[in-house]
């Protein structure tokens, strides 16, 4: 396997966290911890990311979510569904790719901070709550 770099000239304000790449290595993206949102840029070649389309931010945004939340670690799921740690509300909440919808899933825990991907086919998901891995889902297709 290749093993490329990619390069974001991020504001230090916006204290990111996670970040992931769709499935098809065509997207990147960033969740970003106080504002509650998730930035996502096309990949346009190996390390490079396309200019955003406006001059006010730096990509397309999946969120923010409503009320006082925040996020902390990203994973991709098999499908493309961003999954993010959220903290305060507790669980991880899912983007879809495109940002049409989001669905939260609770956990017990309010300091939700990782998830990740394992298994034979990457479809069980790992998630960390105050530095204890207490709960495991299988999902995806």
């Amino acid at each position: 396997r290749e093993l490329a770099y990619l390069a974001i000239d991020i504001d230090d304000d916006t204290a990111p966290n996670g970040i992931g790449l769709s499935p098809d290595g065509k997207r990147v993206y960033i969740a970003e911890t106080v504002t509650s949102r998730v930035w996502c840029h096309d990949v346009v070649a190996p390390g490079k990311i396309a200019p955003s389309g406006n001059i006010w931010t730096p990509g397309d945004i999946l969120g923010p979510l409503p009320g006082y939340q925040l996020l902390d670690s990203l994973a991709v799921d098999s499908t493309g569904n961003v999954c993010v740690a959220t903290l305060i509300r507790g669980g991880i909440t899912i983007f879809a790719p495109d940002g049409s919808r989001t669905t939260h899933v609770a956990v017990p825990d309010l300091a939700t901070t990782n998830i990740c991907f394992g298994g034979v086919d990457l479809r069980d998901a790992y998630i960390l709550q105050q530095a204890q891995v207490v709960f495991t889902a299988r999902g995806g297709r």
